[in-house]
């Protein structure tokens, strides 16, 4: 008795395709989510509203441990926050996603920064990398990374 090839062949590629399809859709999205990620980092814009801007841990006002590839360290117990020194008053947008997993967005919001010191109080994270996406007029000006654990 033989066995047809093209109906093999045919069933085996589908078989493929079908397992590779879902082991890709399991894996999430590699780039940013549309909704959180902007065209490019913009360092001038930056720099028209703004002469400083970095993280620190609410309770001490300092700053996280820096590991030069993660970022700012931080306890999960710990409440962040963004310390910024701004030219005038600005609406600035806070997207904050995880940097493995296909990024999943875990804080999206919108605060108005008066002219001079201002700190934004976020919250606090579970155990993951995450990098917090600045966005001024539809422009990425910034991206702060850090990690809890």
């Amino acid at each position: 008795m033989r066995i047809a090839r093209k109906p093999v062949v045919m069933l085996f590629t589908l078989i493929f395709v079908t397992l590779f399809g879902l082991g890709a859709g399991a894996c999430g999205s590699i780039s940013p989510p549309e909704s959180c990620s902007n065209t490019g980092f913009d360092e001038a814009a930056f720099s028209e509203y703004f002469t400083e801007m970095y993280l620190i841990n609410t309770a001490t006002g300092e700053p996280g441990e820096r590991d030069p590839e993660q970022g700012d360290r931080y306890a999960t117990d710990d409440q962040i926050a963004v310390r910024i020194e701004s030219l005038g008053e600005v609406e600035v947008r806070f997207c904050i996603e995880q940097r493995k997993g296909g990024g999943q967005i875990v804080y999206d919001q919108l605060h108005n920064i008066a002219q001079g010191e201002s700190t934004v109080a976020l919250t606090t994270f579970d155990s993951d990398p995450y990098v917090i996406r600045v966005i001024v007029n539809e422009a990425l000006v910034r991206n702060l990374t850090f990690f809890t654990e």
